[in-house]
This record gives structure tokens, C-alpha cells and sequence, in this order.
């Protein structure tokens, strides 16, 4: 197992995906490190108002809002599959577990 940094810059409002390339994951730890702006997690149909679902990353001083998925007994998630909305320029960081 190894542990991985990441980092997104949201594009626009619309669904940032994690990532293009295909990462199975064991646990992904994610964190709103935007400091004025709410952002949604969740497949390719979040929004930045929430409006079809998702997880809600309240904004915080630092860093707002985490979540935790996982951990996984197989590698049964990928990181291509979770996407961000939010605020055009705002950040997601976390980490993963491979």
C-alpha cells in the first residue's frame, strides 16, 4: 500500500473530475481547502448548488469540511468515477490509499 497526495482546481461550475486516468483507490480522505465557498462531491451529476445530490464540504479558515471513503477490502472504488463542484478556481485536496 502507498499513500498519495492530490490536488483539483474546480473548472467553472460544472463537475470537476478527480481524475482522467483509471485509480483504484482503498480510501480516499478529501478536504475543502477553499476559504469562502461551499463544494459538492459525488459522480459526474453533482452540481455546485447540490441539486442532484452528493456530499456538501462546508467551507472553513484553513481547511473546511472533510470526508472519508472507505476504508475498501478490495479495491472497489476509482478515483475517476468522483467528481467536485463548486466555485470556478476553488480547491479540493486529499488524500489516497493504493
Amino acid at each position: 500500500m502507498s499513500v498519495h497526495n492530490f490536488r483539483l482546481a474546480l473548472v467553472g461550475t460544472a463537475a470537476t473530475r478527480f481524475t482522467s486516468t483509471r485509480t483504484p483507490v482503498r480510501q480516499l480522505i478529501a478536504f475543502n481547502t477553499g476559504a469562502t465557498n461551499d463544494m459538492w462531491v459525488g459522480d459526474k451529476t453533482v452540481t455546485a448548488t447540490g441539486s442532484t445530490g452528493g456530499l456538501k464540504l462546508v467551507h472553513g479558515t484553513g481547511a473546511g469540511q472533510s470526508f472519508n471513503a472507505g476504508p475498501f477490502v478490495a479495491l472497489n472504488t476509482n478515483l475517476e468515477d468522483w467528481y467536485a463542484a463548486g466555485t470556478d478556481g476553488d480547491v479540493i485536496s486529499g488524500v489516497y490509499i493504493v
